[in-house]
């Protein structure tokens, strides 16, 4: 039921969000048609790895996992349902649920000897399962109790289930779902984790030591994309979007310097104006007609603010102490 609950609040965000990414995601689409978008794909990804797998995590710890939770919990619900339907004594026997005691008989009667194996001389091992799930579909319709039972909460007895053997988890919901739950719970879920909490066990000065270090790592790679042309309107250009998801992470590591106490607070001043000249300095790029006389002016005050990112983060550390 929780997973349920927890689907539907997902797919609602998404329904809710789908006005807004729709006429984004049609027009990528319209670009990926260009396949001038490909050369400097194969150029970029594995030219800026660390950003890369930055991207990757970022998109599966937003998106990927809750995807994921959608899918597990649907293929949980399906298979159950298909489960159950599969044992069902009524859909078993071929009768409806208000059948008489004396129709329920006459029915079992005829399933007994249609999936009997001495009647599929050759076929005795593939027809006994089928056997036996009528034998036990007959042998709760015929109890009153056991009935009464299955038709009030919808399970059979457990001795009647036990008859036919263990039931593993990957038999009842497939091997689909069964990968895709554990994938959830043993990759997915601890990996979410470390991604929103493991700053917390760290020491403010550890947080700010790792968000400098971050920040200047993505730092440089925008300064390196900012010497590629922009592609423009006519296709997809994996470098802007390189660009856009680096300036999404350098917001992200200003936040966490925020957080860090108030050794970090010169660090954040900082990390504030290099957030601003780099959004400057995107829109620039953006433009693809990037004049001399402002690129220039942007390029040094870039290059001052992230010397001064690491040295204003020093000072704090040592402050620290």
């Amino acid at each position: 039921m929780a997973g349920l609950v927890f689907t539907s609040l997902i797919c609602w965000g998404y329904c809710w969000e789908l006005p807004t990414a729709l006429p984004s995601a049609s027009l990528i689409a319209v670009k990926l048609a260009n396949p001038g978008w490909l050369p400097r794909v194969l150029l970029i990804v594995p030219g800026y790895f660390h950003l890369t797998l930055r991207m990757a995590l970022r998109f599966w710890v937003r998106h990927g996992f809750k995807i994921m939770f959608v899918i597990v919990t649907i293929s949980y619900v399906s298979a159950t349902f298909a489960y159950a339907a599969r044992d069902n004594p009524f859909a078993v026997v071929g009768v409806s649920h208000t059948a008489t005691p004396r129709e329920i008989r006459k029915a079992c009667r005829k399933a007994s000897l249609q999936f009997h194996p001495d009647k599929h001389p050759g076929k005795e091992e593939e027809v006994r399962p089928q056997f036996e799930r009528v034998a036990r579909a007959c042998k709760t319709l015929s109890d009153p109790k056991k009935r009464a039972k299955f038709e009030r909460y919808g399970t059979v007895e457990t001795e009647e289930l036990a008859d036919s053997g263990p039931i593993s988890v990957t038999s009842q919901l497939g091997w689909f779902t069964t990968s895709l739950f554990y994938t959830l719970v043993f990759v997915a879920m601890p990996i979410s984790t470390l991604y929103h909490y493991a700053h917390l066990v760290k020491s403010s000065e550890d947080r700010l030591s790792t968000a400098v270090s971050n920040a200047e790592s993505i730092h440089k790679d925008m300064i390196a994309l900012y010497e590629y042309s922009h592609y423009g309107s006519a296709t997809l250009d994996c470098v802007e979007l390189y660009l856009r998801a680096a300036k999404w992470e350098l917001e992200d590591q200003r936040k966490l310097m925020k957080n860090g106490g108030k050794e970090a607070s010169r660090a954040a001043s900082k990390m504030d104006s290099l957030c601003n000249k780099h959004e400057d300095r995107l829109a620039l790029w953006l433009a693809s007609d990037e004049p001399t006389a402002k690129v220039q002016p942007l390029k040094a005050q870039l290059e001052q603010l992230g010397q001064a990112l690491s040295t204003a983060s020093g000072h704090g550390a040592k402050k620290s102490r």
